[in-house]
């Protein structure tokens, strides 16, 4: 505190008090000031070192209010103490207009699909560009369709960041098995920027928004592995002709059930490799489980006219050729792979 006495007689100062709080009279600390005398036509300067806590404080107005005596001693003849008052008013609330917005870059990617979605990890990447430390908070990453369907919601740890320096932040969550329906899906972050200076806090909404490309059904469910599949028929002369019990076994490798529709197994006979339609029949859908195998089965009977009039002079042909079609999908997606098997057996019924 510096005090200038214009008079030509010596002033002296008492028990000034600092007294700092907000507009509700919370106090965030004082300062006393011991004091001294001032010679007259002359200035004086008095220091004192004090602590003032401005935690969870939200830049507004601070009132600080200043209180002690001031007296003088004219000649010895009069002695006079005046206390003095002030009140002055500082408002903060543009002190973090210079913020510069945190840099925000998002690197993400899909692991592996298993039976409680698709893992989606990565980092987010973020640089601080001013000369304080700000803490990122109340981090959300959402995944979202450009029709704005939602695909899943990720929460991020919260963490501080020094001044000119960069943080990364993990990304470990679940999305949904629609996600597969889109080509690309956009990512947004949105989170608090929050200033701390000398006590103060602030924080501003910041937000990035970036697109991310799905992969290919095809490249997610048979990743170091392979579906094994098999065709398997029994043949039994009827009255009104063949019974073939057709037998189609696929085992998943996957971390996903896997769904099977639009299935139709078809016989045909196959004389000096030219393949002629007999029979057909549609199957009933179905679902492999994880790391697991099915057996489908469905019957056709071969009418004993249609093998006469399917390319041989004889009775039976050199071989049967059965033909499975179909997709397989995952629940929840319109994306479905689809399949086409061919297995020749020999028609020897009566051995």
């Amino acid at each position: 505190m510096e005090i200038e006495n214009p008079n030509f007689f010596t002033l002296s100062v008492k028990n000034f008090n600092i007294k700092c709080m907000n507009q509700t009279n919370k106090l965030y600390g004082n300062l006393d000031i011991i004091g001294g005398q001032i010679e007259g036509s002359s200035n004086a300067t008095f220091i004192e070192n004090g602590s003032f806590n401005f935690d969870n404080y939200d830049f507004g107005i601070l009132i600080n209010k200043i209180s002690g005596n001031i007296g003088f001693n004219f000649f010895g003849i009069i002695n006079k103490v005046v206390p003095i008052n002030m009140t002055i008013t500082t408002d903060l609330k543009n002190v973090l207009t210079d913020i510069n917005t945190p840099e925000i870059t998002i690197n993400a990617e899909i692991s592996e699909v298993n039976e409680d979605g698709i893992s989606f990890n990565g980092e987010i990447n973020v640089f601080n560009p001013n000369k304080f430390k700000i803490i990122i908070e109340d981090m959300l990453l959402s995944v979202e369709s450009d029709s704005g369907d939602t695909l899943g919601n990720i929460d991020i740890l919260s963490g501080e960041i020094d001044p000119d320096s960069n943080k990364n932040f993990s990304i470990n969550g679940e999305l949904l098995f629609a996600s597969l329906n889109y080509d690309k899906v956009f990512i947004e972050l949105k989170a608090k920027a929050g200033a701390r200076i000398a006590g103060f806090q602030k924080s501003i909404n910041i937000s990035s928004k970036t697109q991310f490309e799905i992969p290919d059904i095809q490249e997610l469910l048979l990743i170091n592995d392979t579906m094994d599949f098999s065709i398997s028929a029994e043949f039994k002369l009827r009255m009104n002709g063949v019974l073939a019990k057709v037998g189609f076994k696929i085992y998943n490798p996957s971390e996903i059930p896997l769904h099977m529709n639009n299935l139709t197994c078809y016989i045909s006979s196959s004389v000096d490799n030219q393949s002629t339609p007999i029979v057909q029949n549609d199957m009933q859908e179905c679902v492999i489980p994880s790391k697991n195998e099915v057996c489908i089965k469905t019957n056709l009977t071969i009418p004993y006219l249609s093998l006469i009039s399917s390319g041989s002079n004889k009775l039976l042909p050199e071989w049967f050729v059965i033909t499975i079609r179909g997709n397989f999908f995952i629940e929840g997606t319109n994306q479905n792979i689809p399949i086409s098997f061919n297995g020749y057996i020999s028609p020897n019924f009566f051995t």
